[in-house]
């Protein structure tokens, strides 16, 4: 039961480590960690297999090495998903910045008379004069 949480908690990161890479690396090429990633996946899934098919024991010093390895491995993918969610705010509110930037100045483009407004402005006001 923990190889298979280890299993499932590799296979996350394998996948969160592939979408990492292909929004910052499009060159579809593997990174090393990813490499990395899956042989270990593999290996736990064939102690997995061993250990239900009755070839593979497993002492106590393994499971709590596995257990304390899984517990990491949560720890660095919340890490990782807090940092992402911040960085993602930080995104939002600069572009909320830029949006709320633009807005202003077309108002304040629109409440600025034009030079050829207040030249006919100041001919009306002469013809007024003339009346």
């Amino acid at each position: 039961s923990r190889l298979l949480s280890l299993e499932a908690k590799l296979k996350a990161a394998v996948g969160a480590q592939a979408q990492s890479d292909q929004t910052s690396d499009h060159s579809g090429e593997r990174s090393e960690q990813e490499d990395h990633l899956d042989r270990i996946m593999s290996s736990v899934q064939k102690l997995a297999v061993g250990v239900v098919n009755g070839t593979e024991n497993v002492s106590e010093a393994v499971v709590v090495t596995l257990s304390s390895m899984a517990e990491e491995m949560d720890r660095i993918l919340n890490a990782t998903k807090t940092s992402h969610d911040e960085d993602q705010s930080e995104v939002n509110r600069a572009e909320d910045d830029i949006t709320k930037c633009d807005e202003s100045a077309l108002i304040a483009d629109a409440s600025v008379p034009t030079t050829k407004e207040e030249e006919h402005a100041i001919c009306r006001s002469s013809e007024v004069q003339l009346l």
